[in-house]
């Protein structure tokens, strides 16, 4: 069961809310909406008849009804408890109405400043919130106070789970943490432990972000984590109204129809696509000269041939002609067979294969040699449509960057059907900028893989009319068939964590 943020965009993100009875953590720096956020999920309950308690750690509830006057936030209301934290030199512990103060044991609070971490500190605080138990709602605005007198970084980090498992089981109820991100407990000296930590003990992280974007700032909501429920993970901006935060909409998630759609035969990366490559357009696989590509071909070449395409093939200068017979073993007919049967064509840039085998074509000659290899493959083709996977680079040993534009707009206005469908591959740093961009206009999708700095693939869809446009993938790689696979998103757009 989920609790409702106040939010509906927010609650659709989360997959239903706040799981209940559990603690979420909201993250940000100053000014990005964390207070508004809380008092807004605590308006929620007060709306359902919930009862509900505020722990501020930073404000009274007067200067609390100043700073949100102009808010749709009822701080008066007879089911909300506000409760103001306070630590100031002077004895233990004191509760007057609406301010519970920390005291330390000295005057000087430098000499011995009072420790959140203490076990009677921890003790006070829980003896003295159980009057307000049971409430059905918590929010403690913010931990990044009571960090200031935690000496003992691990000790606070436990001790702030333990106050959460308390309010959960005592006050049956729902919290919400806030924390300034980056704030690290006073006995932090090495910087190692910081309040992120709180992260890891905590069931849900919202992090609220001021991003400056081509020179405006923009305010970005991501769901960092979310146990056990379906969530959506992406950055999605928002803003600040009298009602609290709104979550501005992002493009919804399409689909390529079934008759348009052409399956790349690797699953996630289908889905990933809504539901693969646009027929009779052009998709761009960029990459940084270090990614995987060779199963990927493969995979896009045999899931082609299958569905009914020609498949004109410019394989990179690396691929070996034995590598391309290795990966299309499986494939029944075999790449003798296939050549041999007008279903597959291979510009050899390289010249490593016998140009005497039909459909195999040397292409040194330049622009000539490659539009007449072409022509011969529309003699050739039947009437069946073509899926041209060409690698840029090696056409680059061919012709020019000049020529090769050429060539794309002769195919296009002259050439190809509107059956047809590319998909080009390169490495940008290794062609010119302005061909680089030229290809990145004229594809109807775009797609960026490259290895992290642990060897680690991954890819995101950077320009297309449907999918998952933004989302970032990881890709498995086999040794056994189909030998690559791409993380899936859920239909819903959503993700589990």
């Amino acid at each position: 069961m989920a609790v409702s943020t106040g939010c509906p965009e927010l609650d659709r993100l989360l997959g239903g809310g706040i799981p209940n009875r559990r603690t979420a953590l909201v993250t940000g720096g100053p000014g990005t909406g964390k207070s508004t956020f809380a008092l807004q999920f605590l308006q929620a309950g007060l709306e359902k008849d919930e009862s509900c308690l505020y722990i501020s750690t930073e404000q009274t509830r007067e200067e609390l009804v100043d700073s949100f006057e102009e808010f749709e936030f009822n701080l008066r209301h007879d089911d909300l408890d506000i409760l103001t934290l306070q630590a100031v030199p002077g004895e233990q512990v004191v509760h007057d109405d609406s301010m519970l103060v920390l005291h330390s044991d000295t005057d000087d609070p430098d000499e011995r400043p009072l420790d959140f971490s203490s076990e009677d500190t921890l003790s006070y605080l829980r003896h003295e919130l159980k009057p307000y138990a049971p409430t059905d709602r918590v929010v403690l605005d913010s931990v990044s106070a009571l960090a200031a007198f935690a000496t003992d970084p691990h000790r606070f980090r436990r001790d702030v789970l333990e106050l959460g498992r308390f309010i959960a089981n005592r006050f049956d109820a729902t919290s919400l943490f806030t924390s300034e991100r980056g704030v690290r407990p006073t006995g932090d000296s090495t910087g190692n432990v910081d309040i992120d930590a709180l992260k890891y003990i905590t069931h849900a992280v919202i992090d609220l972000r001021r991003e400056n974007i081509r020179g405006e700032n923009h305010r970005r909501l991501v769901i960092e984590k979310l146990r056990g429920q379906n969530h959506d993970s992406r950055p999605h901006e928002y803003d600040i109204t009298t009602s609290g935060l709104r979550i501005l909409s992002r493009r919804p998630i399409r689909n390529v129809g079934s008759e348009t759609a052409v399956s790349t035969g690797i699953e996630g990366l289908d889905e990933l696509l809504g539901g693969g490559v646009v027929r009779g357009g052009t998709a761009l696989l960029e990459h940084d000269g270090r990614a995987n590509l060779n199963e990927f071909v493969a995979r896009v070449m045999e899931a082609a041939l299958e569905q009914g395409f020609v498949v004109p093939f410019i394989p990179s200068v690396n691929m070996t002609p034995e590598q391309v017979d290795y990966y299309l073993s499986d494939t029944a007919p075999n790449v003798p067979e296939l050549l041999e049967q007008d279903k597959l064509f291979i510009f050899d840039a390289a010249g490593v294969r016998d140009a005497s085998v039909r459909n195999v074509f040397h292409v040194e000659g330049g622009a000539e040699d490659v539009q007449e290899a072409a022509e011969l493959i529309a003699e050739r083709r039947d009437d069946e449509p073509l899926y041209y996977i060409a690698n840029t680079e090696a056409l680059l040993r061919a012709v020019s960057s000049s020529e090769l534009r050429d060539l794309r707009y002769w195919a296009r206005t002259d050439y190809l059907t509107e059956q047809d469908t590319a998909l080009f591959m390169h490495y940008p740093e290794m062609i010119d900028d302005e061909l680089a961009e030229f290809f990145v206009d004229d594809a109807n999708q775009v797609v960026e893989t490259w290895l992290d700095e642990s060897g680690l693939q991954y890819l995101v869809l950077e320009k297309s009319p449907t999918g998952y446009l933004g989302s970032t993938r990881y890709v498995e790689f086999d040794s056994n068939y189909p030998y690559i696979r791409v993380q899936s998103p859920s239909d819903s757009g959503l993700r589990q964590h």
